[in-house]
């Protein structure tokens, strides 16, 4: 079953909707949480592709599923997922090539190891990276306008997970591991701790290097 709801279309399954098609573009627009009992929990392929028209889209913490291509060369400028009491799972290229500048997640996230998730959004200035748990794959953020990353312990980063960006600070959250060759590949951004974290290590090429001593 399908149903027109405002300004998207949503396909019916056994437990939950599905936004298959952004209708009717307008600049601000909130993704409803649930139809008629169901959650709404899954942004399809190719949902937002190519839009044009909408400034700021706000997603309900009931997505827990973007498929990939979702917004694929959308032209939207803002992304925002509020609250997190739903893990997201985000699928390859998901955004890829899009104008997004900004994108929040609201909570813990995880990113399919195909990566490419924000590959050439070259106009993309933030995105919560804390909330990215257990490993950012290849080329998830290439070809950004990323200038900073904060990211969050254990979490391993491919190789070329930020290639061709221009990180100039990267704050660290806790302890990083697997690491492989993220930090000699970006050796000229400042690597400082967030803010009020006591103690934090990092872990690089087998030697774990204390970057901060807890406060007296």
């Amino acid at each position: 079953m399908e149903i027109v709801k405002d300004g998207f279309l949503f396909e019916e399954s056994s437990f939950e909707w599905k936004l298959k098609k952004l209708v009717t573009a307008t600049p601000d627009m909130e993704v409803p949480s649930s139809i008629r009992g169901k959650p709404v929990g899954i942004i399809g392929q190719y949902a937002f592709k190519g839009c044009v028209g909408v400034n700021t889209l706000i997603l309900p913490d009931s997505i827990s599923n973007i498929h990939k291509y979702a917004f694929q060369d959308a032209q939207i400028n803002k992304i925002v997922r509020h609250y997190y009491s739903t893990i997201l799972f985000v699928e390859e290229e998901a955004f890829k090539g899009s104008h997004v500048s900004h994108v929040s997640f609201g909570g813990p996230t995880f990113l399919d190891c195909s990566g490419g998730q924000f590959q050439d959004c070259t106009q993309l200035t933030y995105v919560d990276s804390k909330n990215i748990m257990g490993v950012i794959p290849q080329k998830a953020f290439e070809n950004t306008g990323l200038h900073y990353v904060i990211l969050s312990s254990d979490i391993g980063i491919a190789d070329d997970a930020f290639s061709n960006t221009n990180l100039d600070m990267i704050v660290l959250a806790g302890i990083l591991k697997d690491t492989g060759n993220f930090f000699p590949t970006h050796n000229s951004a400042t690597i400082i701790c967030e803010e009020n974290n006591p103690v934090v290590e990092l872990v690089y090429l087998g030697h774990t290097v204390s970057i901060k001593e807890e406060s007296k």
